[in-house]
């Protein structure tokens, strides 16, 4: 039995809890909604679809007007008392920890938390907790779509965010504040997160995504709306016309909730 083996053996029970939440889609669409900037020109109250909510997201200040199924992290050991810095490697007090169990501890009970097992000893129980592994399966693929046993599909939010749609059941997905899909705009494009307040503007972002986007083209029927008119994304692309009513016309900062913006700021400082 090798370590991958036995890890799955020692978490059986924790895995076989995720089989309620297969084929059980609360509607047939649902949005995606990440932490790009786009979403400060979003009014969530209008947004009549269960939403999926990338790491972060669950902090927009009006969250609340949401119909959030799940709340996806995939980064392993963010709830870990020590973490890797990003760029040196160097072992470092985890300031994510504490930061996340101030921000989660008043999460409903009916909203679905999904994150990696290396987080299982270091989050605080809940009924609607779920972890999931990919255990050793790295590379995404629908051959490791499981997540009752080998769920590839955690390189990031948008994967675990799009895997978790797919064993859910959902048919249609539209995607908010995924401004890293943006292939090109004739106009500037804000970059960063919704929660920063420095603006930064690229012209367009790389594909980091091909490899999910090709594995789930005909598994799913998958779009991307953004708040620039003249912007083209790496997936379908959605009439800008077609959700413009989503549009904020009374935006007011700040977007996220209060106390919450520069705390995180310094948190990636201190981890990078």
């Amino acid at each position: 039995m090798n370590f991958y083996s036995m890890l799955k053996f020692l978490f059986n029970k924790v895995l076989d809890k995720n089989r309620i939440l297969l084929d059980q889609p609360i509607a047939d669409h649902c949005f995606i909604i990440g932490t790009g900037a786009s979403i400060k020109n979003i009014d969530f109250s209008k947004i009549n679809s269960p939403s999926i909510l990338i790491n972060w997201a669950y902090l927009h200040k009006h969250a609340n007007l949401l119909d959030i199924d799940a709340i996806v992290m995939p980064e392993p050991f963010i709830a870990s008392p020590f973490l890797k810095k990003h760029y040196s490697k160097k072992w470092i007090k985890n300031l994510k920890r504490k930061f996340l169990q101030n921000t989660l501890k008043d999460l409903p009970e009916n909203i679905n938390f999904i994150t990696s097992i290396t987080n299982y000893p270091f989050i605080k129980k809940r009924k609607n907790n779920y972890f999931v592994f990919h255990f050793g399966r790295r590379h995404c693929s629908l051959d490791a779509l499981d997540i009752t046993s080998d769920f590839s599909f955690m390189r990031g939010g948008l994967y675990m965010a799009i895997g978790y749609a797919l064993n859910r059941g959902y048919k249609k997905v539209t995607l908010l504040g995924c401004d890293y899909l943006i292939k090109a705009a004739s106009e500037p494009i804000m970059g960063g997160h919704f929660y920063t307040n420095i603006p930064v503007y690229v012209m367009k972002f790389s594909n980091t995504y091909e490899d999910l986007l090709n594995e789930i083209d005909d598994k799913i029927d998958i779009s991307s709306y953004t708040t620039y008119k003249t912007a083209k994304c790496f997936c379908t692309t959605s009439p800008f016309e077609k959700y413009q009513y989503l549009l904020n016309k009374k935006s007011t900062p700040p977007f996220a909730k209060e106390d919450y913006v520069n705390e995180l700021a310094g948190i990636h400082h201190y981890h990078n």
